[in-house]
């Protein structure tokens, strides 16, 4: 067919609607003018009515047989009115509508404009412009890197597309043992501190320093009188931003403070603990020739009791984690840490060992204590002194050295420290420092 001036465009038609509400009469307006009854369709409740028989119409005044109740439906749809529009209804175009290499507009699929030089390109930014608040999948260019990179919702990480994505490990950490004292009642050490299994990400191929602490030195007996002392101070343990405190120093007064606290030869203050990481050391109320045992991982280091008759004992250690000391054949007393030493007594009964490592105090008179477990962080034993020929004093147990110990499901994807593959997980022990590599 041909046209005379512009081709029209082509167009959708759809009928007209009105939906009148009743006003309990029968007359009402219509909002298009129509020729006759039969140019319009009148429902009443979802029911057609009869053109010229059920209603009538001139112009816009449109006349029904009877009267209508608010409550009733009642609608118009105009026969002769088409309504046309170059808009397609909603929902009505298909993908086979679609030409193949459409052209969408950047900003639909970016929160940025992107000009096009034959690429798509990817929002671009340094490492502090990265979204505050990312969501799984989002990718961009990090200008800072000079890398792609994608956010791991799993890891809460930005991951460059070179790189694959952190995996999880878990983290147990023990420090090394405090050592014991050496005096007329001597202190035992304290427990290195102990950080349960802790998990946190690590990434592929990058290396993590490992520092195992040594247990303290026990308190040395000098060649003249009145030459006896605290105890050294465990050191600590650390990896993967965690650390575990050395375990406190046996004391004369006051224990030291520490991941477990040292045993005190005070009547009243024991050595203090760290929150989460050990006890408090024992404390003296019973006479000037005993002291208190060692604080470890699982109580408090026991009282000196009977008098001057005993030290305290050392606290216990705790063997939470006796799933890990099977699996990497460590740990004393069938899979338990960190354990306190027991205080010297002169001319009575030592503080006795704990569980976890810690070391029997000495009783009687002089002699060395015996040193905490290797690799338990256990306290060393405190050590008594001897009157004969002016005072004297013995050489306190130095504390047992720490423990770091990782594991993560599945075989084996890291390097570092001694190598072990138990119920479905792969567990890498650190007796000294070190390195793993992701």
């Amino acid at each position: 067919m041909s046209y005379v001036g512009n081709q029209p465009a082509t167009n959708f038609t759809s009928l007209a609607k009105q939906d009148i509400t009743g006003n309990g009469g029968a007359s009402y307006t219509l909002s298009h003018a129509v020729a006759n009854a039969n140019d319009i369709a009148v429902y009443l409740n979802n029911v057609r009515q009869e053109p010229t028989e059920a209603y009538s119409v001139n112009g816009t005044a449109l006349t029904m047989a009877g009267a209508i109740a608010s409550s009733d439906n009642f609608y118009i749809l105009f026969l002769a009115l088409a309504i046309q529009t170059v808009v397609p209804p909603d929902g009505s175009v298909s993908t086979a509508k679609f030409a193949p290499n459409i052209a969408i507009s950047p900003n639909v699929v970016s929160d940025q404009s992107n000009t096009s030089t034959g690429s798509f390109s990817l929002p671009t930014g340094t490492t502090a412009q990265r979204p505050s608040s990312p969501a799984a999948g989002m990718t961009r260019v990090n200008t800072t890197t000079g890398n792609p990179e994608w956010y791991d919702a799993s890891s809460s990480s930005w991951v460059d597309f070179s790189n694959i994505k952190p995996y999880v490990i878990e983290a147990l950490l023990v420090a090394g043992g405090g050592g014991g004292a050496s005096f007329i009642g001597a202190g035992g050490g304290g427990a290195g501190g102990y950080i349960n299994p802790t998990s946190l990400y690590v990434t592929p191929s990058t290396g993590y320093t490992i520092t195992v602490g040594g247990g303290g030195a026990g308190a040395v007996s000098g060649s003249g009188q009145n030459t006896g002392g605290m105890g050294g101070v465990g050191a600590n343990t650390s990896g993967f931003g965690l650390t575990a405190l050395g375990g406190g120093s046996g004391g004369t007064d006051i224990g030291g403070a520490g991941g477990s606290g040292g045993g005190s030869r005070n009547a009243t203050t024991g050595g203090a603990g760290t929150s989460g990481q050990g006890n408090a050391g024992g404390i003296n109320p019973a006479g000037s020739w005993v002291a208190g045992g060692g604080g470890g991982k699982g109580s408090v280091g026991g009282n000196s009791f009977n008098g001057n008759g005993n030290s305290g004992a050392g606290g216990a250690g705790s063997n939470a984690d006796a799933v890990w000391a099977t699996a990497t054949s460590s740990g004393a007393n069938s899979g338990y840490y960190a354990g306190g030493g027991g205080g010297g007594a002169y001319n009575a009964t030592g503080g006795a060992a704990s569980v976890g490592g810690g070391a029997a105090g000495s009783g009687g008179s002089l002699g060395t204590s015996a040193a905490g477990t290797a690799n338990t962080g256990g306290g060393g034993g405190g050590s008594p002194a001897s009157y004969s020929g002016g005072v004297k004093y013995g050489t306190g147990g130095a504390g047992g050295s720490g423990i770091l110990i990782i594991r993560y499901a599945g075989s084996q994807r890291g390097t570092g420290g001694t190598v072990y593959s138990s119920g479905g997980y792969t567990y890498h022990k650190f007796l000294s420092s070190s390195t793993y590599t992701a």
